[in-house]
């Protein structure tokens, strides 16, 4: 055990009518609040859940001392009840655990050996093993990481933002100084970063202060999502937009090379925004923020055929703009052959 006193965790957990998956997730916990009951405490934020969220979750509660749970009245939104919880927390540290997601065993005795050697650090960003409902694989979310080692530490987190980008946008793979996050909360929320609002909040309380990244996996993310799913063109291409061209101020530069990091996979990219066909009112509505971070006419020619266009000739549209792209690349290739 950890001798900083200063090395104690508040867990969140926001939850809304997700009865089974919170019960499971806080009986996973038990065993690590048992141990650490002075340094670690959990704070479970409902967001007024219509299911039994709160008549599953009553009996654990009272049977241990270190968890504390809040009921909102009423629905105030997903992200809003992030910081709520945030805003509960009595701990140096603190990370927002999805109530579908799941710590390891040792999540607790390895965060706490870490900030022993680096009590200075505001961030630990860590690895995670990733599922989804859709396939029976488990994978290393980043298996590409360098691991000379299992931890790199950055004096500035300037230098993390540019290392990871949006890789610390699961929002299970953080924790981070809580104060330093209030902090930043009230200066820097902007909820045109859709879906990313939160990761901007937290870049922005680590700029100039020392960030740690962990390679060996400390959670289990269970992808399931299907309202992530139908947002994510607007998340992708505009919430992160936003994100680094707010972040801009801070991290000179990093709108920049964020639109050429996004688009090093254009066919990904082109790929996400045909996905616009699948939630057409939602895309249509924000036509001109989406126009506004598109970098050529194919992009903006993809977006109007998604939103505008019947949804059978979009999807011939798509792969027939693929095939134009792929012979834009092979033409040099022949010229060059003859």
């Amino acid at each position: 055990m950890t001798n900083n006193e200063s090395a104690t965790l508040s867990i969140i957990i926001p939850t809304f009518n997700r009865c089974n998956f919170v019960k499971k997730n806080v009986e996973s916990l038990l065993p690590q609040l048992r141990k650490y009951p002075s340094k670690v405490e959990l704070i479970i934020t409902d967001n007024a859940s219509t299911d039994a969220t709160q008549q599953v979750l009553e009996p654990i509660v009272r049977s241990c001392s270190n968890i504390k749970y809040f009921r909102q009245d009423q629905n105030i939104g997903a992200h809003k009840n992030f910081y709520f919880g945030i805003s509960k927390a009595t701990k140096a540290y603190s990370i927002l655990l999805g109530d579908d997601d799941l710590l390891a065993p040792y999540f607790c005795d390895t965060i706490f050996s870490l900030l022993e050697e680096n009590p200075d650090v505001a961030l630990i960003h860590f690895n995670y093993l990733q599922a989804s409902s859709r396939s029976d694989r488990i994978i290393v979310f980043e298996n590409h990481w360098d691991t000379n080692g299992f931890v790199h530490k950055y004096d500035k987190g300037q230098d993390f933002i540019t290392a990871f980008w949006d890789i610390p946008s699961f929002i299970t793979s953080n924790v981070f100084q809580t104060s330093l996050y209030l902090d930043s909360l009230k200066e820097n929320l902007h909820p045109d970063c859709y879906g990313f609002d939160w990761l901007l909040v937290l870049y922005f309380s680590i700029v100039n202060q020392p960030c740690l990244a962990y390679y060996m996996p400390l959670a289990f993310q269970y992808c399931n999502g299907e309202y992530y799913d139908s947002q994510w063109p607007l998340y992708a291409l505009v919430g992160k937009a936003n994100l680094f061209k707010y972040l801009d101020a801070a991290v000179p530069g990093c709108y920049l090379k964020w639109n050429q990091y996004i688009r090093k996979d254009r066919k990904r990219y082109l790929r996400t925004i045909f996905k616009c066909r699948k939630n057409r009112l939602l895309f249509s509505a924000h036509r001109n923020e989406f126009r506004l971070h598109f970098a050529n006419n194919i992009e903006r020619i993809c977006f109007d055929l998604s939103t505008s266009y019947p949804k059978p000739l979009a999807g011939v549209a798509y792969f027939g703009i693929r095939f134009y792209l792929l012979l834009l690349k092979a033409v040099p290739t022949i010229i060059q052959l003859k």
